[in-house]
């Protein structure tokens, strides 16, 4: 990947967090078919909250990969969506006793706080997308 935001380190970070998210996907993919097999009624929340997240977490690799050929708010809006479902699937997850769950929730929380290191990288171009926005709406007024 050549560099794209700001430096070739939030490249970097980019590049790992959408592997991280490819992988937490998969993960919870596996846990929500493990947790339908085993009990699917008592494991409801659990399958759904799993497959909820795999869901969040590919689309949000796509939107990574794009880079800041997406305006950097969606990128941070899609970031924090993700986090906000990593965060919810480890919680979900831990609960449970089941290895698969266990897993899941460790997987979860590892992808949680990637993106929580992604996010911090991001919010100076955040800033700085702010500001051109206003200077844009300023010179068409």
């Amino acid at each position: 990947m050549s560099t794209k935001f700001k430096d070739e380190t939030t490249d970097l970070l980019v590049t790992d967090v959408a592997q991280a998210l490819e992988s937490c996907a998969a993960v919870c993919r596996e846990c929500a078919d493990l947790c339908e097999r085993d009990d699917p009624i008592a494991m409801a929340t659990c399958i759904a909250t799993c497959r909820a997240c795999a869901d969040i977490c590919d689309t949000t690799a796509r939107v990574l990969r794009h880079g800041p050929a997406s305006r950097v708010e969606i990128l941070v809006e899609q970031a924090r969506a993700a986090y906000e479902a990593t965060r919810t699937c480890a919680l979900e997850c831990g609960e449970h006793p089941h290895e698969h769950c266990q897993r899941c929730a460790e997987v979860c929380e590892e992808t949680s706080r990637a993106l929580k290191r992604l996010l911090a990288s991001l919010d100076d171009d955040l800033e700085r997308a702010h500001r051109d926005l206003d200077d844009t709406v300023r010179r068409h007024i």
